[in-house]
């Protein structure tokens, strides 16, 4: 019996393809650091963590799930942690679970083409990943206006002067690292500010 109300356990004889498929998007190194593998064609978009809570954006990843008529899968990123992978339907209360049982955790969002995905990196950042119209439908914008959108998130006056500094290192990563990167090299996101 699961311990999920809408997840679904992925079986043993899956779990190392799930681990595979995650980890063509990103991995978490020992340091804490969240490697983003560099993709063919791909751009990585940053967003605030509450993306999910506006519909939007939740009802583009979803249609992409149903879409691709594939399960879409959770892995938590820290392989130290005895956290299962698990099958995300393609539905509000799946997503909303996710959000609520693994959003302490790094993890990442993975459809089973490993086509596009999202990284939960920290409680303030997401990362969209994948190809630019892909990333830009699931966003529900430009990749231009999401990054500005997270820029002023970033801004806002609210945080520290030091997760400040933090999400300039991510948005230098992200817009500067990520596309000058060579197919298949890691670019690193710090772990912590």
């Amino acid at each position: 019996m699961s311990a999920f109300e809408h997840l679904i356990d992925v079986d043993n004889a899956a779990r190392t393809r799930v681990a595979t498929l995650a980890s063509r998007v990103a991995r978490r190194n020992p340091n804490g650091e969240i490697c983003l593998w560099k993709r063919g064609g791909w751009i990585a978009v940053p967003a605030e963590d509450g993306l999910f809570a506006l519909p939007g954006p939740r009802r583009e990843v979803l249609r992409a799930a149903q879409e691709a008529a594939a399960p879409l899968y959770a892995v938590v990123l820290d392989s130290r942690l005895d956290i299962e992978p698990v099958i995300v339907p393609a539905t509000d209360d799946a997503l909303e679970e996710v959000s609520r049982r693994y959003g302490i955790f790094p993890f990442v969002l993975v459809p089973e083409s490993a086509g596009w995905g999202v990284v939960q990196a920290k409680d303030e950042l997401m990362v969209m990943l994948g190809p630019p119209a892909v990333v830009e439908r699931l966003l529900g914008a430009s990749a231009s206006a999401a990054t500005e959108r997270y820029r002023e998130f970033a801004r806002d006056g609210t945080w520290s002067s030091q997760a400040e500094s933090h999400f300039e290192v991510v948005l230098r990563a992200l817009l500067t690292d990520y596309p000058a990167a060579r197919e298949g090299e890691c670019v690193l996101i710090p772990s912590s500010y």
